[in-house]
């Protein structure tokens, strides 16, 4: 399963595992490393939703709007292409009509008749003497009289008129259709990848806005530590200064401290409120619903992605990547829109055929022996001959935008190649990072305790004990922030690459080691 939406075939719903780069995080930054850094759960409220990072990426892929507009952009383009395909088939139509005259020009007098001196009306009963006589004198007139009761049965003027039509239509010939029946194929394509690539964004946003709500309960644990170490340091100095051995500016440069913490106490937490409000946006969660993220940020364990990998995922994005799949597509379509412009110069050839019945009765409802059959077939056969010069700046035209779409492709395989340079170099200094401050957490753990250690002894000044505490809290924030800078930065990288997920196992990507 890739990343590059399928060439034949729809998408699966987001309920499905199919080839979403960012859906790799879920197994690269939840399973082994991040299984190792996360501590023991407190005890939360039991109407409280633990949510990791597989999860927010199934809530959000499932029944994010992002995603559910991605879905509807490939079932139009499904749709469109089902509606080009049609006009290869035989097209039938049916239409039943009934007319009332109300008045017509035969509706006056009482219809077609000849004059009496005309009629031809040979007596039956007179002798045969008179019988000759008749027929030598008015036989012309025969013929007028047959005539008359010809027309007098036609329907001239008749008030109900009823019409039954099946039309059939079947096209042999027209580059205009088979043509756009390919264009239709290949836009169903394209939608197809555009719309992996819109899912994609959206779960780099989802894994974004997951790690911006980490690293913001980390933030508020750490500086919530550091009031804790504050409140026992003013208890302990409070209890030194009862026995004699401290000032009174003791106390008071220590609950100096403790009350210029509470402010940045308070900005972690809502910093860290406003990181979930956005996880729970992207992730169609209730505004209301309390939520606690299942991961923490921790050095402990930690491995980066092996060379091995990253290589990998470099050397395959442009071959990957579904954006690309996607302007391919529209190279194709390009292509085919300049066939398209040529065939004008082509004749149109169709078939048509009217299979009709119409009954014009006197009376309202007609009956079945009133019916009288008008069929017909007919070939048509259109050929253009001069139109001002169209055709020819149409296939100009058409030309011009298929070398554009090509330049567009080569600009995009570059800048495909260039992000995929930035992320990896990106994520190599997030990794060296992460090693410098993590050693230079562990330092500063030190150097906090023994000076602690040290004040408890008396030994070290407060303003000795506040300075370590200071730098313990900033050197476990930049380990936290290095922490969160690499496994976005990996994130990003995925993206670019657009690494299918069955690759690359949660274990083995997230620890660099063997699942």
């Amino acid at each position: 399963m890739t990343l590059v939406a399928l060439r034949h075939g729809r998408l699966l719903r987001p309920t499905t595992p199919r080839a979403l780069t960012i859906l790799m995080t879920a197994a690269l930054l939840c399973a082994s490393a991040l299984g190792a850094q996360r501590p023991a759960p407190p005890v939360v409220p039991t109407d409280t939703l633990v949510i990791g990072l597989s999860e927010a990426l199934r809530r959000g892929l499932q029944s994010g709007e992002e995603s559910q507009l991605a879905e509807a952009t490939i079932e139009q383009a499904h749709h469109q292409a089902s509606s080009a395909k049609s006009e290869i088939f035989p097209q039938l139509s049916g239409r039943l009509s009934y007319q009332r005259t109300l008045r017509t020009p035969f509706s006056s007098g009482s219809g077609f008749s000849l004059p009496d001196s005309l009629q031809f009306r040979p007596d039956s009963l007179a002798s045969v003497d008179q019988r000759l006589a008749y027929l030598e004198k008015n036989t012309p007139n025969a013929g007028l009289s047959a005539l008359s009761s010809l027309f007098s049965g036609l329907p001239f003027g008749q008030k109900n008129t009823y019409l039954a039509t099946l039309t059939v239509s079947q096209t042999v010939f027209d580059p205009a259709v088979f043509t756009g029946i390919t264009i239709a194929r290949e836009f169903e394509q394209m939608a197809q990848s555009e719309a992996t690539e819109q899912r994609l964004d959206v779960a780099l946003r989802i894994v974004e806005a997951y790690f911006d709500a980490v690293l913001a309960s980390r933030m508020e644990a750490i500086t919530s530590a550091s009031a804790e170490q504050l409140a026992a340091q003013l208890r302990q100095v409070t209890l030194v200064r009862a026995a004699g051995n401290a000032s009174d500016l003791d106390v008071l440069k220590v609950d100096v401290d403790l009350q210029n913490i509470e402010p940045d106490r308070v900005a972690a937490l809502n910093q860290r409120d406003i990181a979930l409000l956005n996880l729970k946006r992207l992730t169609n969660i209730s505004i209301d619903q309390p939520i606690r993220i299942a991961d923490s940020l921790a050095t402990t364990g930690f491995r980066p992605i092996a060379d091995a990998t990253v290589r990998t995922l470099v050397d395959g994005a442009i071959a990957r990547r579904a954006s690309i799949d996607a302007r391919e597509h529209e190279l194709s379509i390009r292509n085919a829109q300049v066939s398209l412009a040529k065939g004008a110069y082509l004749p149109k050839v169709s078939l048509s055929a009217n299979f009709g019945k119409q009954a014009l009765p006197n009376n309202l409802l007609p009956s079945a022996n009133q019916f009288r059959d008008d069929w017909n077939v007919g070939l048509a056969v259109q050929v253009p001959i001069f139109n001002g010069g169209k055709r020819r700046a149409d296939v100009q035209l058409a030309d011009v935008q298929r070398r554009q779409t090509e330049l567009q492709l080569a600009q995009l395989k570059e800048s495909v190649a260039l992000d995929v340079a930035q992320q990896r170099g990106e994520l190599d200094r997030a990794a060296a990072l992460i090693r410098a401050r993590a050693q230079t957490a562990s330092q500063a753990e030190r150097v906090y305790s023994l000076t602690n250690l040290s004040y408890e002894k008396g030994l070290q000044t407060s303003l000795q004990l506040s300075d370590a505490r200071l730098q313990l809290q900033r050197s476990r924030a930049n380990e936290a922030q290095a922490l969160h800078d690499y496994y976005i930065a990996l994130a990003k990288l995925l993206r670019a690459a657009g690494a299918p997920v069955n690759d690359f196992p949660a274990q083995r990507a997230s620890t660099g080691g063997a699942p």
